[in-house]
């Protein structure tokens, strides 16, 4: 038995490179290469790719790269654009590998494999995996499965693409729905009786090639109930990676040429053994530079912690905030003015400059001033700090989803590519407008001038 697995392109009005990597069909295929499956994988959105790479050089494109291994993505415009965006004043672009360069891709490689697995992530990036399985379809008519976060946030939704367009979808986390596709597939049921997030590792080496940066978690889920959030729907509480177990993953890395590693961890510091792996990845100071740019909870970063990532050379810390005023409490009481100025007073004297901490601030959250922004904006600034402003998205299944339902505010069967935080401001006249939003940005603009 041979599976591909397919990373698709990326459909949207814009998008970057901040250290992508598909975790989860990575795990994937260490779940079926454990089955004894012969595993291959397309990530129609690898920079680092050498096909990708010696397209561009070929066709004397150059394409900024930015700090730590993050960059620009090259892109191709869509148009017309889906019938769903008709209106909406942004160009619509497939990013990642030029469509030339997938098929070629797709071509040569495409017979000699039993079915395709596809992964997916946003729920408004769906028309990528369209592209991606209209392509598949123009070559040949292997049986295709689609699995990932959009599957189970709009699982309506998916199975509906799927007769549409001729793709099996199964739901779930770990390895429930791999067993269900290869189930599908092959009718054998195969064994569960491993722990998938403990016992494996995510199957970096399918690459075949050096990456700059790699992505690890040390966990899944998360305990808190922050109203915007859907992570602790989808995972039901807090999965760890034991510090050893993460240890060998950041070796793997570094064998495969990273000199950047990001923890992507929605709840990093939560982890029970966070002083374990924070202790055994100081011996890597000097040789790797790690980061954590998922915004961390402020209100746990003590100065102990501080010290520990500053002697571990994370290089830059992202600090979750949100919002300032009331909001802080009805979206989960978090984070609040306080916690943050702790703990960006602990992270400066631990040594980081203003350059390696970033606070995120959300625009255009239910129930959001204008003000509201301003002020978090303001307390950023005198805490001398940088920031990113973020563009509110209701995830499907959210707290927040179900009481904008529930007020009439959103209509539960939305198009996903109208929920496109670029592009909600143009339609949804229950939050800010794209002048107000545009206002906000400009303060920041000001400021780097």
């Amino acid at each position: 038995m041979r599976i591909l697995l397919i990373n698709p392109w990326i459909c949207d009005v814009a998008a970057y490179d901040f250290w992508l990597k598909p975790l989860g069909i990575l795990y994937v295929g260490a779940i079926l290469e454990r089955w004894g499956v012969e595993v291959e994988l397309l990530d129609f959105m690898d920079r680092h790719s050498p096909f990708y790479v010696s397209f561009l050089e070929n066709s004397g494109l150059r394409i900024r790269q930015g700090r730590y291994g993050s960059g620009k993505f090259y892109h191709e415009e869509l148009f017309p654009p889906p019938p769903q965006l008709q209106g909406i004043p942004r160009r619509f672009k497939r990013y990642g590998w030029p469509r030339k360069i997938a098929e070629e891709r797709v071509r040569k490689i495409i017979r000699r494999f039993d079915a395709v697995f596809i992964t997916s992530c946003m729920t408004y990036w769906y028309w990528g995996i369209v592209e991606t399985v209209k392509l598949i379809k123009e070559i040949c008519n292997l049986p295709i499965f689609l699995g990932g976060i959009y599957v189970n946030l709009v699982e309506w939704h998916a199975r509906s693409l799927g007769k549409e367009h001729g793709f099996e979808v199964v739901k779930g986390v770990g390895v429930a729905p791999v067993i269900e596709a290869m189930r599908k597939l092959t009718g054998y049921e195969y064994s569960g009786d491993f722990d998938w997030f403990e016992d494996l590792h995510p199957a970096y080496h399918l690459y075949n090639h050096s990456l700059p940066y790699g992505v690890l978690m040390t966990s899944v889920g998360c305990p808190m109930r922050c109203t915007y959030c859907i992570t602790p729907r989808l995972w039901g509480g807090l999965k760890s990676k034991k510090a050893k177990k993460v240890i060998y993953e950041v070796d793997m890395l570094i064998d495969m040429g990273a000199e950047n590693i990001v923890f992507f961890d929605d709840a990093f510091l939560l982890n029970p053994d966070v002083d374990e792996v924070l202790d055994l990845l100081a011996k890597y100071a000097g040789k790797v530079r790690f980061l954590l740019p998922n915004g961390v909870h402020a209100r746990l970063l003590t100065m102990e912690l501080a010290c520990k990532l500053k002697r571990a050379n994370f290089v830059l810390i992202y600090l979750g905030y949100e919002s300032s005023g009331s909001l802080q409490y009805k979206t989960g009481g978090k984070v609040t003015d306080e916690d943050l100025k702790k703990a960006v007073h602990n992270l400066k004297k631990a040594g980081y400059g203003p350059e390696e901490i970033k606070v995120y601030i959300m625009v255009n959250m239910p129930g959001q001033r204008k003000e509201d922004v301003e002020k978090a904006i303001e307390f950023c600034e005198n805490l001398d700090v940088d920031y990113s402003l973020n563009e509110y998205t209701p995830i499907p299944g959210t707290l927040d989803w179900v009481g904008l339902v529930k007020e009439g505010k959103l209509d539960p069967d939305v198009d996903p590519l109208l929920l496109n935080n670029s592009v909600l401001p143009y339609w949804w006249e229950h939050g800010m407008d794209v002048e107000t939003i545009e206002k906000l940005k400009r303060i920041k603009n000001r400021r780097l001038r």
